[in-house]
């Protein structure tokens, strides 16, 4: 019993730990530097304080690294996902089309554009438009869907934006 009890602390523990420091890092990354030293702070002392249980426990052997090793998998995992989560994410969107209505479907479905013309290559005369977008992730999808309706051959881009200023965000 002894074993399976220290197994689930070790297994548990290390999910909370991992998810953490995954946490901790997309954090990190995003310019959150006070919030990632608490973050880590915390995730330092739980684990530290796991591992010397574990380390100076007569029992365990081979199913706490097997607790270990499956904690730090699912809290990988989890970490991703909460912070997916809780990080309002804003993406970058770019858009080479040969649709010139595009931006006004766009803007008609609650999306602030801003569109450019631009020269295409020498092969072709057809005129294009470079439309910007900045949108949340939630709406990523709707955003795809009304391009590919317009245009599906339109040139996409997208990226993760770290801040937005002035602008419009549905």
């Amino acid at each position: 019993m002894e074993v399976l009890i220290l197994c689930l602390t070790v297994f548990f523990a290390r999910i909370i730990d991992m998810s953490m420091g995954t946490f901790r890092t997309i954090v990190m990354v995003r310019g959150k530097v006070v919030l990632a030293s608490l973050i880590g702070f915390a995730e330092a002392f739980l684990w530290f304080t796991v591992v010397r249980n574990a380390l100076t426990s007569d029992v365990g052997g081979i199913w706490v690294a097997l607790a270990f090793a499956a904690g730090f998998s699912i809290g990988a995992m989890v970490g991703g996902k909460l912070a997916g989560v809780l990080i309002g994410q804003v993406l970058a969107i770019q858009v080479v089309t040969k649709c010139l209505d595009l931006a006004e479907k766009l803007r008609k479905a609650g999306f602030a554009v801003t569109a450019l013309n631009v020269e295409t290559s020498e092969f072709t005369d057809e005129k294009r438009l470079l439309l910007m977008l900045e949108v949340r992730k939630k709406n990523q999808t709707d955003v795809e869907a009304i391009i590919k309706e317009c245009d599906d051959s339109a040139f996409i881009t997208i990226k993760e934006t770290r801040l937005v200023q002035n602008g419009l965000l549905k």
